[in-house]
């Protein structure tokens, strides 16, 4: 496991890097991206559990970080700027933080955009 955690801080230190070099490096971030390994690794060998064969856990877990990482954050963050879907996307937002890419993602988002969710709400 720990080794599995290493692997993982070396594309997120190139992240971090690029973040600094593109000057696209919001507050917060690098806490974000240091708590995501020691979140993500125990949550991947649990979720391996459910299945039997590894190539089917190996795959539906890479779809599902996918799915609601990507979508569903966008989804969630879009949902939450509309005055008539505030709700859900206040539900949907609490409810998926049991995902740790979500979590990532979230935090990115939100304070990537700061000044406009304060001007919106």
């Amino acid at each position: 496991m720990i080794a599995d955690m290493i692997k993982l801080y070396i594309p997120i230190g190139c992240i971090m890097l690029l973040s600094v070099a593109f000057d696209s490096n919001y507050p917060g971030t690098w806490v974000l991206y240091m708590l995501l390994p020691p979140a993500l690794v125990p949550w991947t060998y649990c979720s391996s559990f459910l299945f039997s064969k590894d190539g089917n856990a190996q795959i539906i877990t890479l779809f599902l970080n996918y799915f609601v990482c990507c979508l569903m954050g966008i989804m969630v963050f879009v949902l939450q700027f509309i005055p008539q879907t505030f709700k859900l996307g206040a539900i949907l937002r609490w409810s998926l933080c049991i995902f740790p890419s979500y979590c990532v993602v979230n935090g990115i988002l939100w304070s990537s955009s700061g000044t406009i969710s304060i001007q919106v709400r």
